[in-house]
């Protein structure tokens, strides 16, 4: 009967991973500090988990990949048209991240503190960055914006220090 997972919920635990019953229609990607994995009961019909990696149930909006998944790399699947607010939130077990060519919009701080992902290359198709998304970053990490139209919000590079290069 749980219908909405909040921040905070489970803060105090890090599970291995988590499951959403048919019933959750809200689940906040702060509502635990790290986990696993997230799996979804298949009769949900707000979400699903591809890979353990949760989605909208139409697969169009990336919500929350697994900070503590073991995973080095990872590719963001085509049909994946919005990246969420946190959704990559301090996965640093990721060096290496592929955003398909479907991406076209990346909400606030959605790479932060993704601190072992060494390059980064936004497609020419991301038309929007929004603030703070790499959050975090350092000057040993390279970011290359393949678009020079893509429309970025005054603070989108807020506490990053990676080295940003944007197509001419």
């Amino acid at each position: 009967g749980v219908t909405s997972v909040t921040p905070g919920a489970f803060t105090e635990i890090t599970p291995d991973s988590i499951y959403l019953s048919s019933t959750v229609s809200s689940f906040d990607v702060l509502a635990v500090n790290k986990f696993g994995g997230i799996e979804v009961s298949p009769s949900n019909r707000q979400y699903k988990s591809v890979n353990e990696v949760l989605f909208d149930k139409s697969g169009s909006i990336l919500i929350a990949y697994p900070n503590q998944k073991i995973n080095t790399s990872y590719a963001i699947p085509e049909g994946v048209r919005i990246i969420d607010e946190l959704a990559f939130y301090e996965a640093t077990n990721l060096n290496s991240l592929s955003i398909s060519s479907t991406v076209e919009y990346i909400d606030n701080y959605a790479f932060k503190g993704c601190v072992n992902i060494h390059r980064l290359d936004m497609p020419a198709n991301v038309t929007e960055i929004r603030s703070g998304v790499f959050y975090g970053w350092l000057d040993s990490q390279d970011i290359y914006i393949a678009n020079a139209k893509t429309k970025v919000v005054e603070d989108w590079n807020e506490g990053c220090n990676a080295n940003v290069t944007v197509a001419s």
